[in-house]
């Protein structure tokens, strides 16, 4: 009962896996929206035009002001999808049923004067929202019976009672490969989701420690840029000795060494702002921060490590909202000055920096 539940609900998922993959879902649905959206506007526009052209306008005069009307209801559902954000992005899959709702809505209206031609339509609709949507199976089935509703409401009103009962077996036909095909279908793509982001996630965490990696820090280094309204800051951090403890104890001592700095740093900031970009160097970027407040924190990251006789050199980096500097040109200026701050450890300890 608890797999039939799961399957209904989430596509054979858990609940926490469907909303990690949701985002993702929204990408694609967004890019589907956009392709159909176009394809629905430019085809009713030509149908208009070829109207126009032919002298048709004027004796389907109502049916080239329905296209007309449905090109540009597509046309404002394409412009509607481009303007939404990867923050707004969970507005595309109503936009998507719209759009599905709205091609057999202007099918039903067009075929008052051929009432043959919705059965096919009806048809295409039932299969179509089962394979565009990508929505959890309880809404492909939802969806599935509104439309054979539609379908059958109209059959009921404009045909005759030997083509009502045979639209509706085919429409329960088609209805059944929509519900099975579209079942299938999704709980595939869900799963695909679902490896894509594990495998994504598997990139983006540091092995050893547990922090970002080097690609996941790239990445937040673009975003970061693009946030013109926060202070920012960095901190460049160099472990001091792993060189050397590698060569008298071994890599698992090193190891051990990188992941107390992890943890060490994890304490006074949140992991997901640390990365590891180097065999023995983290850098933290960080938002909405001040240099006292930092310095601070490093300081008791300090403290902490130096009871298990580890040392860190470090460099900090902060920017105001005003100051015309890129994540990268922060990044720099804190490893600068951690080099400065590693320079006076191996001189205050009389060892020799490994780094030169």
């Amino acid at each position: 009962m608890d797999e039939i539940k799961r399957f209904l609900l989430y596509g054979g998922l858990t609940r926490a896996e469907f909303e990690s993959i949701q985002e993702d879902l929204n990408k694609d649905r967004k890019k589907m929206l956009l392709i159909l959206s176009c394809v629905f506007s430019v085809t009713f526009c030509i149908n208009t035009i070829v109207n126009v052209l032919t002298g048709a306008f004027d004796t389907l005069q109502w049916t080239n002001h329905v296209y007309l009307g449905t090109a540009i209801l597509y046309l404002l559902i394409f412009v509607a999808a481009l303007r939404i954000s990867d923050k707004d992005i969970h507005q595309i899959l109503p936009l998507l049923r719209m759009t599905v709702l709205l091609f057999l809505i202007v099918s039903i209206v067009l075929s008052v004067n051929s009432p043959d031609s919705l059965a096919s339509t009806t048809h295409a609709t039932l299969v179509l929202a089962a394979f565009l949507c990508l929505d959890a199976p309880w809404w492909l089935y939802l969806e599935t019976i509104g439309i054979l509703i539609l379908g059958t409401a109209y059959d009921i009103t404009f045909r005759t009672p030997e083509m009502l009962v045979t639209d509706f077996w085919d429409g329960m036909l088609y209805a059944m490969i929509a519900l099975v095909m579209g079942s299938w279908y999704t709980q595939i793509r869900f799963q695909a989701y679902l490896d894509h982001k594990k495998l994504q996630e598997s990139l983006d965490i540091d092995g050893l420690t547990g922090v970002g990696s080097r690609s996941l820090y790239y990445r937040r280094m673009k975003e970061l840029d693009q946030e013109t309204e926060r202070t920012k800051a960095s901190i460049f951090i160099d472990v001091n000795g792993l060189h050397e403890l590698n060569n008298k104890k071994g890599h698992e001592a090193g190891d051990e060494m990188l992941r107390s700095v992890a943890d060490a740093l994890a304490v006074e900031f949140e992991r997901n702002c640390i990365y590891r970009i180097g065999g023995d160097e983290f850098v933290l970027l960080l938002s909405d921060v001040t240099y006292p407040e930092l310095c601070h924190r490093i300081q008791s990251v300090r403290t902490h490590l130096g009871k298990k006789g580890y040392y860190i050199a470090a460099g900090i980096a902060c920017a105001d909202m005003e100051d015309k500097i890129s994540m990268t040109e922060l990044v720099q200026q804190a490893d600068y000055r951690m080099r400065k701050d590693k320079d006076l450890y191996y001189q205050q300890s009389g060892m020799r920096n490994a780094r030169k």
